[in-house]
């Protein structure tokens, strides 16, 4: 029979397994004569396996046959190997583990075919050179992918034989036994890659266990223990994951090589181990050959770029034996053949992206950071070749590939902040940066002379990946090294707003009209909202400002004065502008001389006198006699008023020499100190803002000037800066968790088991924990999983503390009081658990709603304008999303959230969803997470009925979007079963129940069959629900990153409300009365 025209087997084609199956019990009762015998066939068995024979049920199969077990037990062993047994026999083998792999949950089968299986196992799983089996070995492993995750009874007797079979399969790039005809090799090794990712946390879990042996053993050797395991295990991941060529089966592998060495960092930590001496002479040894290496690098034009030259770096340090030893090896591992082989491959490369930012968050006491900075160097190698490429190979594929990685390097950075301190690792940082803004580098040599910002033409590869890189640029001046920030991670900027500043101002209450705040938007990117009041914890009579300052990447407070001293001297500011005071009166003010001073000096007179001289008469000689009686009246007047004049001088001598030292009205006093100051005007002058050049209207008239004034008595200005508030600088993701007992299929009764802790078991509580943490929605300032209770500020005095619930198995985290939250720089995640609640309130909301559709409500107040109802800031209200700025109000509920504040609670205010403009957030993704006492449960779960409890108030956005756009909108259901096995470990599987078209294949760390430690559970669940999130964003057209959402935002608003005013106007305006 020609090969090529076998019909070929594909592992994830089969067909699952029926619900209604009957038990492997009632099967093998019926086959077990055929199957067990066929599947010994031809094999010589250890002397303690032959049993004498003995009266034993028969069939047609055996009698038909001229030989039975004992004939077979003196083969000759060339015999054991013919053709002629080794087909039927690998089916039989097949078809018993495919029986046995067919167990349910808490299912019981008899130890007699316990044992029989068992033992055809070992036979068929030997890889001896003269006992192996090549077609039964491969009939074994690729029908075995679930043996390991089943809960059979003593199935950890197999291990070290399933470990040395799919150390045959994985260890090599070519076969060295024949295989199936049926099976294709790739598909071979995918099945042993499932069994390899089904024993990773074994040898931990079970640490020095010994494992008990089919075929009793030489004394002189050592028992074989989970733990002697290991290293082998771990070997076989690196060696499988340089050898793997398939797209699917790296994926897979790398997923479990991101679980082996977060599970051994996590054992280490809590063990408190300390690193051995070994790794840290691996890390000198390390770093010489890294010094070596830069000193004879190849130069920046891209040479080192090649990929023979990653291929030739080593790989250290060799140890594996330590999380330290192995979190480099790991790096310096997945970073070389990303840079060799997988940066083409797009699934590929986003898995070891994956799996590179899952190492970043990895705790290793010490860290290595040796394998930081050269992971951080790779990762800057990758994004320059990628840029670098021709035109032709840019693609959508490849600019998603360049924004995740980005988005690893700020994961890096923000981690292990310290890399920045290096000189060499931070230019290479910063020149990535400016590769992805403008498209070139300012020097592609270092003999180059640098080219200016300025002098460059903007030509980046997509605006994609200029977002992308001015996110990294932020992220190293804000965040690197100062997160979480002090008021936490639930958000990065500031929490302060317009109202929360006037409460602290002094001066009088709010204006009538306007706003006390005036606005200025600078390079038609940042709005800044200056108060020109002191708040009321200044008491330095200084110069101050309070600035808001609303750009793409968040809101910032800052205070400023202008100040004349330091603010370390000892003196104040107050001191310096009270009175400086005079020294004391000295009478001694030495020798007088009285000196009569000359017009002329005295050789004036001893001049002889010219002819010139007297051409100007005398004035006896020209004065007629009248003339002269007047002259001499008047030079007797001049002569009695210059002794007068003497006379008045000495006595105000005299006088002043008897007036007591200081004299009160000749005292040198300081001015009055000026409380009013015209702050704004200071700010944007000291600033360089002020010029005629910023206020000059572009010749393209689309385009603002640099500085521009926003009308304040406009009240739409301040319904806008909400919208703005209300978008975030982070993405958020929604996990739901639900719990299900043995056979329920109803939404309610999955919902009511999470309201008493009893219904639940105590591993699923544990889980929620290692999740996130526990929020108070009506404080918390972050994502809550719905938009009316997100983004808000609160006045924490004002609000009443309500009990919460005890004893119950999660319901606690419906959202009604509290949700479990994780953030980091780049994403938040809410993890909520669906009550009955949940669904009473998503009913109540949908028959009030009715058919309208309407945004999400959100509570809004007025902090800007002047607005004395108390009560106006807790009524509910509704920001219509059509182009008219429409208002009404009304009440609603939404599930996981109340409908409405009540007067008791005065002190919350929500933030309300922004408008079409902002709203591009990308695909409707919803991850569920099913917790499942009976795996087969998995097969009836009702989501389509607690889709409806899943509701985060984005999808109403969504679907507006959709319209708007006459696109499609984009929906993903992904579903992640959990199910805790008797051993303690928790089998996982993933399942897509509704999902847009995509190029991109499920995300990593979890992989469907997966089987998990109890440590590092919570933490892989999470890092799998946001990289899935991740990656439906990055292919998604409708998303955009936060900070673009908002600078469109910003953009929109100084077009609806800059003043439009000549330089005059505009300084003219700086000059006018703010209200005091």
């Amino acid at each position: 029979v020609n090969s090529s025209n076998v019909e070929k087997l594909i592992l994830d084609s089969r067909l699952p397994y029926a619900s209604r199956r009957p038990k492997c019990n009632s099967i093998l009762h019926l086959f077990d004569a055929w199957l067990f015998d066929a599947s010994l066939a031809g094999v010589r068995l250890h002397p303690s396996h032959a049993a004498p024979m003995k009266e034993r049920r028969t069939s047609s199969f055996i009698e038909s046959k001229h030989s039975s077990l004992s004939m077979d037990l003196n083969t000759d062993p060339s015999q054991t190997r013919d053709v002629a047994y080794q087909a039927g026999r690998a089916e039989a083998c097949g078809a018993l583990c495919r029986i046995f792999c067919a167990h349910k949950t808490r299912e019981v089968i008899l130890q007699e075919y316990y044992a029989r299986f068992y033992l055809m196992m070992y036979y068929g799983l030997q890889t001896d050179e003269f006992v192996i089996s090549g077609e039964v070995l491969s009939n074994i492993l690729f029908n075995s992918c679930s043996l390991l995750r089943v809960d059979l009874a003593g199935v950890q007797l197999l291990l070290p034989f399933l470990l040395k079979a799919i150390e045959l399969v994985l260890g090599k790039t070519a076969p060295d036994f024949k295989l199936c005809e049926q099976i294709p090799y790739s598909e071979l090794r995918k099945a042993s890659i499932h069994l390899l990712l089904s024993m990773l946390c074994l040898p931990l879990h079970f640490k020095d266990l010994e494992i008990k042996d089919i075929v009793k053993r030489d004394e002189k050797q050592p028992p074989v223990t989970f733990m002697s395991l290991r290293t082998r295990i771990m070997e076989l991941v690196r060696v499988a994951l340089t050898n793997e060529t398939d797209s699917q089966n790296t994926q897979m592998l790398l997923g479990g090589f991101l679980l082996i060495v977060e599970d051994l960092a996590t054992s280490e930590q809590t063990d408190n181990l300390p690193m051995q001496t070994q790794d840290l002479l691996d890390s000198h040894l390390s770093a010489d050959a890294s010094k070596t290496r830069t000193s004879s690098g190849t130069s920046a034009d891209g040479g080192s770029l090649l990929d023979n030259s990653y291929q030739k770096l080593q790989v250290t340090p060799r140890n594996l034996d330590t999380a330290y030893g192995l979190f480099g090896h790991a790096t310096s591992l997945v970073c070389n053949r990303l840079m060799a082989t997988w940066k083409t491959d797009l699934n590929v490369a986003l898995a070891a992206m994956e799996l590179l930012a899952g190492l970043a968050k990895v705790k290793i006491k010490p860290a290595n950071m040796l394998m930081c900075k050269r992971t951080v160097k790779w990762m800057c190698d990758l994004i320059v070749f990628q840029c670098s490429r021709p035109a032709p190979s840019h693609s959508r594929d490849l600019h998603s590939m360049l924004c995740a990685a980005f988005k690893c390097l700020q994961l890096w950075l923000v981690e292990h902040s310290s890399l920045l301190y290096d000189r060499e690792c931070l230019h290479q940082v910063l020149e990535v940066v400016e590769l992805g803004i403008s498209g070139s580098k300012s020097q592609n040599r270092a003999s180059d002379p640098p080219k200016f910002k300025g002098n460059k033409e903007l030509m980046p590869a997509s605006m994609r990946v200029k977002d992308a890189a001015e996110a990294l640029l932020t992220c190293i001046i804000d965040q690197v090294g100062a997160f979480p920030p002090p008021c936490g991670p639930e958000s990065l900027f500031s929490l302060l707003d317009e109202r929360s500043l006037l409460k602290f101002a002094k001066g009088s209450a709010l204006p009538e009209q306007g706003s006390l705040f005036r606005y200025f938007v600078i390079d038609n990117s940042i709005i800044v909202g200056l108060l020109e009041q002191p708040l009321g914890n200044i008491e330095e009579p200084l110069p101050t400002v309070t600035a808001l300052i609303r750009g793409a990447f968040g809101r910032h407070a800052w205070t400023m004065q202008l100040r004349l001293s330091p603010r370390a001297s000892k003196i104040s500011s107050r001191a310096h502008l009270s009175d400086p005071g005079r020294p004391l009166p000295d009478d001694n003010v030495g020798q007088q001389h009285n000196v009569k001073h000359r017009y002329f000096p005295e050789s004036v007179n001893k001049i002889a006198h010219t002819k010139a001289e007297k051409s100007i008469p005398s004035l006896e000689s020209v004065l007629t006699e009248k003339q002269t009686a007047d002259a001499d009246k008047m030079k007797a007047l001049i002569e009695q008023m210059a002794s007068f004049e003497k006379e008045v001088s000495q006595r105000a001598k005299l006088e002043r020499q008897k007036t007591p030292f200081p004299d009160p009205s000749t005292e040198c006093k300081p001015p009055k100190i000026c409380n009013e100051y015209q702050t704004a005007r200071l700010f944007l002058s000291h600033y360089g803002l002020l010029s005629l050049e910023a206020l000059k209207e572009p010749s393209n008239s689309s385009v603002p000037p640099d500085l521009v004034m926003l009308d304040t008595t406009n009240a739409g200005l301040f319904v806008d800066l909400e919208c703005l508030d209300f978008i975030p600088n982070r993405d958020n993701d929604t996990v739901h968790i639900f719990y299900v007992k043995p056979g329920q299929t109803s939404a309610v009764d999955i919902l009511n088991n999470v309201t008493s802790y009893s219904n639940v078991q105590p591993q699923f509580v544990e889980f929620l924990h290692a999740l996130g943490w526990p929020v108070d929605v009506r404080k918390h300032a972050g994502w809550t999983g719905h938009v009316t209770t997100s983004w808000k500020i609160t006045e924490p005095d004002d609000m009443d503390e309500d009990e919460y619930q005890t004893g119950t198995g999660g319901s606690l985290y419906d959202g009604r009081q509290q949700v479990l939250y994780w953030a980091d720089v780049l994403s938040e995640l809410a993890l909520v658990v669906p009550s009955p609640e949940t669904l009473k309130l998503r009913a109540l909301s949908t028959s009030e709603s009715g058919l309208e559709n309407k945004s999400p409500p959100m509570f809004r107040g007025s902090p800007y304008t002047a607005n004395n109802d108390p009560q106006a800031a807790s009524k509910p209200t509704t920001l219509l999303l059509e182009a008219e700025r429409g208002r009404q109000q009304e009440k609603q509920e939404s599930p996981g959230s109340p409908a409405e504040i009540p007067p008791s609670v005065p002190g919350v205010r929500y933030r309300r969803p922004g408008r079409q403009p902002a709203l591009m957030t990308g695909p409707d993704t919803k991850v569920l997470v099913v917790w499942l006492e009976s795996f087969e449960d998995h097969d009836n779960f009702p989501i389509g009925e607690l889709l409806k409890v899943t509701s985060t108030g984005q999808e109403q956005i969504g679907s507006l979007l959709s319209s708007s756009t006459l696109r499609p909108a984009e929906k993903d259901v992904y579903v992640i079963y959990i199910h805790a096995l008797q051993n303690g470990l928790f089998r996982i599987h993933m399942m897509e129940y509704e999902k847009t078209q995509s190029k991109m294949s499920l995300a990593i760390p979890l992989v469907d069959g997966m089987v998990v430690s109890r440590r590092t559970l919570g933490s892989m669940v999470r890092q799998t629900a946001i990289n899935i999130c991740r990656r439906r964003r990055l292919e998604s057209e409708s998303y955009q990153p936060p900070h673009v959402r908002r600078k469109l935002k910003i953009q929109e608003m100084v077009s609806k409300y800059k003043c439009t005013m000549s330089p005059a106007e505009f300084y003219t305006s700086l000059f006018q009365d703010t209200p005091k």
